[in-house]
């Protein structure tokens, strides 16, 4: 009697295929976990001086001390930095336009 060997292979190579296109389907679609690396310093222009820098408002809503200035531009929505104990900030406080 002969045997049939052909239907094997087929179930084999259709099994490899799938596990390689789902292999692959997984690699692209999982976020990238590369690191990042930076040499020195990022130079920040002028908002290298901004402890907290937004775009809209800045709303503080409870204990915070922020070391440098804060800013909102271009909007001017500030509130919460009222002093200690609340909300403080070392620096000064600006509003839009932001140069």
């Amino acid at each position: 009697m002969k045997s049939n060997t052909r239907p094997r292979r087929n179930s084999v190579a259709r099994s490899a295929a799938v596990v390689a296109i789902t292999g692959l389907l997984l690699l692209t679609a999982s976020p990238s976990w590369a690191a990042t690396s930076i040499d020195g310093p990022i130079n920040l222009g002028t908002a290298s001086q901004f402890g907290v820098l937004g775009a809209s408002a800045i709303t503080n809503t409870g204990p915070t001390t922020v070391a440098g200035d804060i800013g909102v531009s271009p909007d001017s929505a500030i509130t919460g930095f009222t002093g200690p104990p609340d909300g403080s900030f070392t620096g000064t406080q600006t509003t839009s336009p932001i140069p």
